[in-house]
């Protein structure tokens, strides 16, 4: 039985190491307002074994609402891929966002792209490439008017 949960930081780094960045400096696994009070990591554990995370980051863009929200570091284990796990991750981020009034936006590797798009976000353009060589597009997604 796994279960969703909220986390520090440091309980999201060895699984961002494993599947975003292999083979590099931990430095690479600590992200930029990792430790602000408004930031959320969610995690998927079983038992003591985290098996997804990700990180939602208070953020600014414009047209997505009065509380605009970055998905950041979506990692799911190889062992637990194909799983809902992601998509638990990733709903999960969306509420918060929805309850807050606001929106979600996020760069993926162009590769994930369906993944944010078969749940509601928005490709903005094409992909571009970053300096690690990678595609990569900017999604949004905003709640629907009720």
């Amino acid at each position: 039985m796994t279960e969703l949960v909220l986390v520090k930081a440091a309980d999201c780094r060895p699984l961002r190491a494993e599947v975003l960045h292999p083979g590099r400096d931990a430095a690479a696994c600590v992200y930029d307002d990792d430790d602000d009070e408004r930031t959320l990591h969610f995690a998927v554990k079983k038992g003591k074994r985290v098996l997804g995370v990700l990180t939602l980051r208070h953020d600014e863009r414009d047209g997505l609402g009065s509380e605009v929200w970055r998905v950041w570091g979506v990692a799911v284990s190889g062992s637990a891929r194909r799983q809902g796990l992601g998509r638990q991750l990733l709903l999960a981020a969306m509420a918060v966002a929805e309850r807050r009034g606001g929106g979600v936006w996020c760069q993926a590797p162009d590769e994930s792209s369906a993944f944010f798009e078969a749940h509601g976000f928005r490709a903005l353009r094409p992909p571009e490439t970053g300096d690690d060589g990678v595609p990569r597009v900017t999604l949004t997604w905003k709640p629907k008017k009720r």
